[in-house]
């Protein structure tokens, strides 16, 4: 096993035989005080082993046996000799280290070979150098443009102190967050401060990236899991030593060495991804704000849909908000219009209305979206004659069909067959589909409007960052299209040409027995809403059951604030979070009565401490009672102290650590959990 040392103890007298280390791996420290003291309070607060927290900072390469020196690439500079080669490669190399000097990487990435490189360094024209600490004279790329008045007043708030607070930045979708973002970062550059930038999904990097590498002449870093492992690692030791400037990546970003970290942006902050649902969970969001404590910077929360967690936090003091009401564009906000299904026949999902709304877009030569956020061809597979359901062996759930690749998949569990074309129970043939997911509404799509391009983007079309660029280039580059997608092209995609929007179905959302259901409804909806219309007046369609229900009122005016304070309400009045600290008890076993007896047991040790304003619900199963062939229940625990429910916790923890061992049960606690499941 590869370990890291972490301090130097004496040990006590003891009769146990120490293993001897067999070999270093590397003799550089990788500890930064104040990364360490961000690493320690991290596993602390979240009551997760700090090896384990380890295991999740460092990337594979660095964790395997191959030293931080082997991951740093080679550096060049411009001699003294006087040029004379006639090569464009060559030549273009030079030309680019006229504002100094640049990695291998830089110069892969303009596509100059190492072989145009070696012959520079062999005619004495470049040689190679250490730019750990070089800052180009020129940080910009590009000229800027002017902000309007909102955008100024949000970057003077964010910039004007160099210190820690936390500014919640509100802009509508399209009001131009994003060059805010650009001119708070060249504002941190120009103090020679690094920066982070979050963003909740991989498909998001890119297109970040790339805004950012044509404003910024500075190195920058990519992180994320899609990336292979030594890629990753390697742009992990550029963060770590200081040389990229800019590090973008998803929430495992936040655990990034960076020693001189001098802004952190969180966008789209509300994102449900920011939270990490396995093994260490914690949430990118509210340790990033610990990390701007520690590292005495400046945080920015953005979003056109703020959680409730970040309102509430504005609304005692501890976060200042910042406005953005109008969009960049000058365009206004889309109209929503809402379709009542209720006494609505449908073809495949669709309503007339929204059919015809579909052919007007593209009969005047623009874009439309479908947005259904339940993938594949059916969610259920029946027996017309018998009544019997495809479900997962595993798990219980419905079986999805996905008929292009003639499987069935669970997609809580990840279980997959092959698709059935006749009943095991009764052996007819009348297998019936039942309901759409995205896969199907692209099969009808492509039948009534045969000469427009139905462009699918969701995790079977998009499943790679290549595929999805490859789907979002069809539609920059479409005139009139239609675009079915789910939830991945809600968050943060500019489509020009967008127009009409058409929602096919949130209505579970509204009726989650997750009490954070409403919420992540309201906040999609509203997400999905602002694609529309962003240079040209738009449109949105709401297929709907509920057309008067009071939740619904204020997102179908573009009222998110009304909307947030329903919510806002109702959670104090049942001292919910954000108005109480939480932690959910995850327990799973093969056998029901061992989960049920532990969290009995659980509760009856919470419950002797008869603690004052505590709030204790279950034992409960979990919403997907039946996974992987185990089944799962909870515990979750309120209180409004936070001290008072983490030492509750940490006594819990203390008692788990011995269940832990037990033969096939796991158990893990939850601090702050975002999803019941």
């Amino acid at each position: 096993l590869n370990g890291i040392v972490t301090d130097n103890v004496e040990l006590p007298d003891t009769t146990q035989t120490l293993k001897n280390i067999q070999s270093v791996i590397d003799l550089e420290a990788l500890n930064q005080s104040m990364w360490w003291s961000f690493i320690e309070k991290a596993s602390s607060y979240y009551f997760y082993p700090l090896g384990e927290v380890l295991q999740q900072a460092l990337p594979k390469v660095i964790r395997g046996s191959l030293p931080l020196n082997a991951l740093r690439p080679k550096a060049f500079a411009r001699t003294l000799a006087e040029a004379n080669v006639r090569g464009i490669k060559q030549i273009e190399a030079l030309e680019l280290l006229e504002d100094g000097p640049k990695t291998s990487a830089q110069f892969r990435s303009r596509g100059i070979s190492s072989s145009v490189i070696n012959r520079l360094v062999e005619l004495a024209l470049i040689e190679e150098t250490d730019i750990d600490d070089y800052w180009p004279a020129n940080l910009l790329d590009e000229t800027p443009p002017e902000p309007n008045d909102e955008q100024q007043h949000a970057i003077e708030l964010i910039t004007h102190a160099d210190e820690f607070k936390v500014t919640a930045l509100n802009g509508v979708t399209g009001s131009g967050k994003t060059e805010v973002y650009l001119r708070a970062i060249e504002a941190s550059l120009s103090k020679q401060r690094q920066v982070l930038i979050l963003v909740p999904e991989i498909s998001l990097t890119p297109q970040t990236l790339q805004r950012f590498q044509s404003r910024f002449n500075v190195e920058m870093a990519v992180l994320h899991s899609a990336r292979a492992d030594k890629e990753k690692a390697i742009d992990w030791v550029a963060a770590h030593d200081g040389r990229a400037k800019i590090v973008i990546g998803t929430r495992s970003a936040i655990l990034c060495s960076m020693p001189n970290l001098g802004l952190i942006i969180v966008d789209e902050e509300h994102d449900g991804s920011y939270k990490q649902q396995d093994t260490f969970r914690y949430c990118a969001r509210d340790l990033a704000v610990l990390r701007g404590q520690i590292h005495n910077c400046p945080v920015v929360l953005g979003s056109a849909t703020l959680s409730l967690e970040t309102l509430h936090n504005i609304d005692t003091g501890r976060y200042q908000r910042c406005d953005l009401n109008h969009r960049a564009t000058g365009a206004k906000l889309p109209t929503v219009e809402v379709i009542d299904t209720r006494s609505k026949t449908k073809d495949t999902g669709f309503t007339h209305e929204a059919l015809e709304a579909l052919a007007e877009t593209v009969a005047n030569n623009r874009q439309a979206m479908v947005f259904l956020n339940r993938r594949g061809y059916s969610p259920t597979l029946m027996c017309d004659q018998c009544g019997w359901i495809a479900d997962c062996p595993l798990c219980y759930r419905h079986l999805t069909v996905h008929q292009r690749h003639r499987l069935l998949r669970c997609h809580p569990c990840d279980h997959q067959q092959n698709l059935l074309y006749s009943c095991p129970s009764c052996h007819s043939q009348q297998i019936t589909r039942i309901g759409e997911g995205t896969e199907r509404c692209e099969d009808r799509l492509t039948e009534l409007f045969p000469n427009v391009p139905i462009i699918r983007v969701d995790r079977d079309t998009a499943n790679s960052s290549n595929k999805l660029n490859q789907q979002l280039e069809k539609i920059e580059s479409s005139d009139a299209a239609i675009i079915v997608g789910t939830q991945m092209l809600a968050k943060g995609h500019h489509f020009a040409r967008l127009d009409c929007v058409v929602v096919l179905d949130l209505d579970a959302g509204l009726h989650s027995a997750d009490f954070r259901g409403a919420e992540r409804t309201g906040q999609l909806l509203t997400q999905v809403i602002g694609r529309a219309g962003r240079e040209s007046e738009g449109k949105v369609l709401l297929q709907t059951a509920v057309p008067d229900h009071p939740l619904l009122q204020p997102l179908l005016i573009n009222d998110y604030e009304r909307f947030s304070q329903l919510l806002i309400e109702e959670r104090s009045r049942l001292k919910l979070p954000p108005f109480s600290a939480s932690l959910l008890i995850r327990v799973n076993h093969p056998f029901e009565n061992e989960v049920n007896t532990l969290l009995r047991q659980l509760r009856q040790y919470v419950d002797r401490q008869n603690i004052h304003g505590i709030q204790v619900f279950g034992p409960m199963p979990a919403p997907h009672e039946f996974r992987g062939g185990r089944c799962h229940g909870q515990l979750f625990i309120t209180h409004p102290d936070r001290k008072t429910l983490r030492f509750i916790a940490a006594n819990l923890d203390q008692a788990l650590r011995s269940v832990r061992q037990k033969s096939g049960l796991r158990a893990s606690i939850d601090i702050d959990p975002r999803d019941m499941n």
